[in-house]
Formats: structure tokens, sequence, C-alpha cells
């Protein structure tokens, strides 16, 4: 049963796990507390699970990946570009209808 969905479950899931250790890896953050932590990575797998449905939507067209910015809500992430003058300069992502706070409802 080659290329079965039972087989991409764990394939999902061990690229999920490799991921998330790939950010915490490379970009350390420190959290407040243990909710915070449990907070970001809910987001985490929000934006992931945002991904993942965007390559499956158009499989070959193009590829999306996580950043940096995988565990932060899209007003995070606005901040995080005016706090930079990215917005006056015209640098910023289309909006893409997807708003990670309607996934943790």
């Amino acid at each position: 049963m080659w290329g079965s969905r039972a087989a991409l479950v764990p394939a999902a899931l061990l690229m999920l796990l490799a991921a998330l250790l790939l950010i915490l890896l490379l970009l350390p953050v420190a959290y407040r507390d243990v909710g915070e932590e449990e907070y970001r990575y809910m987001l985490f797998k929000a934006n992931r699970r945002f991904v993942v449905n965007l390559n499956a939507a158009a499989p070959g067209k193009t590829a999306y990946g996580l950043n940096q910015f995988g565990d932060l809500t899209n007003e995070e992430v606005r901040d995080w570009k005016r706090s930079r003058g990215l917005v006056l300069l015209g640098i910023i992502d289309q909006d893409t209808g997807f708003n990670v706070e309607k996934l943790l409802k």
C-alpha cells in the first residue's frame, strides 16, 4: 500500500516535529511561562496547517513554508513590520485572508 493516506500521517507528523525542532534550534526564544509557550505552539501548529493546505491546493505550482514568524499572530507580524518601517516602504505581504485567531477559537 505505498502512497496510501495512512503512510502520509506519520510522514506529516515527522515533518511537523522536524520543523518545530529546527525553529527551536535556530531561533531561540524565551517565553515568559509555560502558558505562553503552549499558546505559541498552538499558533505554530495553526500556521503550519495553513501552509500545508496552501501547498495541497496548488501542488507543484509553488511551495510555501514556515519562517521566523511561525509562532506569531497576523497582528504581531504586522506590528513587527510597522516597527521597522516596512509598511511605509510598501514591503508588506498581501492579505491572504488567513486569520490564525479564528483557528484557535
